[in-house]
């Protein structure tokens, strides 16, 4: 069993009335019930209570289990009192005097405001430990309030499991209360659009060969699509590329988190400011562009990292060629707010050639203002970023701002051989087209890849890690009310034989 402990910033306390012997946090966010639709309670024989303790102390893991060692769990609902308080109504089976009530739910954090103490305050009528994130927080045993404190820096984003363990003996009622800004949502079983569980390995996908150049892109689909996370566009990912026997990005694992915003492979492309942010409300809807309607957080600014409360993905209508693949999305977004977008995947005939062509037709009364990047990552032949790649520029790069470790500057190139993740924001090319060019090598393979675009930078950056080496292209684009826009990335493919 997990305690207490000042040293991981777990500050509890007990006393009357639930005062606090420590400072206030920075913002004094008031109490408020946990919604008693987001409880769920289970009785746990004697004989496996302490297995089943161990396995709710996991940190990270979130879902109410259905089964458990053969058993199927039969979650009840508890019923609320007149007092704010709640109530396990599911009645102990049997005479087992020593066996326990679990009572479990989730809340989920869209962003983790920092200097920030999250305070949760827990009384119940017998004796009773409070999870939070798999960490014992709060010990009760009588009617006094307890205020546990978790500060912001070990706080988890994204959904949170709760937990409370108690005798499951007669009706224990108890109060379970959080002190937050507002933009958590509380619910009892994971929506399926953050299961991570969620069809991991029936994900849709379509083929497309040119004769040179063989490929595999996922369908994008907001139930079974391979990639459902909040970050990238869920269109474009490509599952697997070849030719003449060589790969250039990495191949997509069948065992994966399809909701892992950061778990895309291949050529997959994001634009970091959302559209309609600034126009909404904290609780009103925005649009993060190619990806789907999200609520506004207590916050002045969108954080591209901040894993924002989903309203709902958006659709795609994919069609599909021998040598193409086409997805289409249509958006009709709030206050105005609508685009339809074109995203095309074509391996060009008799060329060992892909073309990712885009065009953007303004549907709404606002202006649109994105700058939308391609992640790129690559890696040739499965060889890591830690055994050298090179990046070969039409002009000498700069490191801008803050540079991580691992990259060289030499000449027209930028070199990397380190196993530490890096990152750089790179200077000097020119506002034209023409600098829009990188050749990606490695000393471990033959093969190589360039990539070309027909739209200026507008910025561009490296970044390698364990698994790939990537070049990131920026290209803004500005379309009126009843305008479209169109631009394409190009990636001609060689193999040095």
């Amino acid at each position: 069993m997990g305690r207490i402990t000042a040293t991981a910033c777990l500050l509890a306390t007990c006393a009357a009335g639930g005062a606090l012997a420590d400072t206030e946090p920075v913002k004094a966010w008031s109490f408020s019930p946990v919604p008693v639709g987001a409880l769920r309670g289970v009785v746990i024989p004697a004989s496996k209570a302490s297995a089943f303790e161990a396995l709710i102390e996991t940190p990270g893991d979130v879902g109410l289990p259905a089964a458990w060692e053969g058993r199927k769990l039969a979650w009840g609902r508890l019923a609320s009192q007149d007092d704010g308080g709640f109530r396990v109504v599911q009645r102990l089976k049997g005479d087992d005097p020593a066996a326990i009530m679990v009572i479990a739910g989730h809340f989920y954090n869209p962003v983790i405001y920092r200097n920030q103490d999250y305070r949760f305050r827990f009384t119940c009528n017998r004796t009773a430990a409070l999870y939070i994130d798999g960490r014992r927080l709060i010990t009760t045993g009588d009617a006094r309030f307890c205020v546990a404190r978790v500060h912001s820096y070990e706080h988890r984003v994204g959904p949170v499991r709760f937990v409370i363990v108690t005798s499951a003996q007669g009706e224990p009622d108890f109060h379970f209360e959080m002190a937050q800004p507002g933009d958590v949502h509380f619910f009892a079983e994971l929506p399926k659009q953050i299961d991570k569980e969620a069809h991991v390995d029936d994900y849709l996908s379509r083929p497309i060969s040119n004769g040179l150049v063989d490929a595999v892109v996922a369908v994008p689909d907001t139930v079974k699509g391979y990639y459902r996370g909040n970050r990238f566009e869920q269109a474009g990912i490509i599952l697997s590329l070849d030719y003449r026997g060589h790969t250039y990005f990495p191949v997509a694992a069948m065992a994966h988190n399809p909701i892992d915003p950061h778990q895309p492979v291949g050529p997959c492309e994001e634009c970091f400011d959302p559209i309609a942010w600034d126009d909404a409300k904290p609780g009103e809807p925005f649009i993060k562009f190619g990806v789907g309607l999200y609520e506004k957080q207590c916050v002045e600014k969108s954080a591209w990292y901040d894993p924002a409360w989903l309203v709902r993905l958006f659709d795609w209508t994919t069609r599909s060629g021998k040598n193409w693949v086409e997805f289409t999305q249509t958006v009709r977004g709030p206050r105005g707010w609508a685009y339809h977008y074109v995203k095309r995947i074509v391996l060009v005939p008799g060329q060992p050639e892909m073309r990712i062509e885009h065009e953007l037709i303004n549907t709404g009364r606002n202006q649109i203002d994105i700058e939308q990047y391609n992640h790129n990552w690559i890696s040739i032949d499965g060889v890591e970023a830690s055994y050298g790649y090179v990046a070969e520029f039409p002009f000498v790069p700069a490191a801008e701002g803050k540079t991580r470790s691992g990259f060289e500057f030499n000449g027209s190139s930028i070199s990397f051989a380190s196993q530490e993740p890096s990152y750089v924001s790179i200077a000097g090319f020119k506002p034209h087209a023409t600098d829009n060019q990188v050749s990606i090598s490695t000393k471990a393979s033959s093969a190589s890849l360039l990539i070309t675009g027909d739209f200026a930078l507008s910025k561009a950056a490296m970044y390698a890690c364990e698994q790939a080496f990537c070049f990131e292209p920026f290209v803004t684009i500005r379309v009126l009310p009843g305008e479209k826009a169109a631009w394409s990335r190009v990636y001609k493919f060689r193999s040095g034989t």
